[in-house]
């Protein structure tokens, strides 16, 4: 590990951070499996579900004007969790499937909209996970200051929209 720490300082480019960015993503996967998951939810997408779901419901509740016709506080079609969680429909299907109606309600809104929100299990679930989440954040990120966190987040911003030109560019190419 000592020599690819190394190898990555020596020549900081653009190659070196995209590599540094994985190892990184590797392991806040891995604490976060860790830390997270439990035999109720027992995969990251699953947490992320919940917790998304509970500060969708959390948004609602403070802002109603903003609820979409038909919706109540909390509700979400899962085609917009879908984006939510940059996933795909299909994706999200399967795992509002594999939560289960322990943690996940889904409501007809009409013959083909649902509407997906949390149970109170699922909620009390949301809350602790979320507690969970914030303390694994704020223990990973203590030694970094606010002016480097903004630093970096406009950074992954730029990927991102970056890569999202390119996803688009491709898929009018036909790829």
């Amino acid at each position: 590990m000592k020599l690819l720490d190394d190898l990555l300082l020596a020549e900081p480019d653009a190659e070196a951070l995209i590599l540094g960015m994985l190892r990184v993503a590797d392991s806040l996967r891995s604490i976060g499996a860790k830390k997270l998951c439990d035999s109720s939810v027992n995969t990251l997408s699953a947490v992320n579900t919940l917790i998304v779901l509970k500060r969708i419901e959390d948004y609602g509740k403070d802002h109603p004007e903003d609820i979409d016709p038909g919706f109540r506080a909390g509700e979400i079609k899962p085609s917009d969790l879908a984006e939510s969680l940059v996933q795909t429909k299909g994706n999200v299907t399967q795992l509002l499937r594999r939560i289960g109606t322990d943690h996940i309600k889904l409501r007809n809104i009409d013959n083909r909209t649902k509407a997906a929100s949390l149970t109170p299990r699922g909620r009390k679930k949301a809350r602790s996970l979320e507690a969970k989440y914030s303390e694994m954040v704020g223990t990973i990120c203590s030694d970094l200051s606010a002016t480097s966190i903004g630093q970096s987040f406009k950074t992954l911003e730029k990927l991102h929209l970056t890569l999202e030109a390119l996803k688009e560019q491709e898929e009018k190419n036909g790829h």
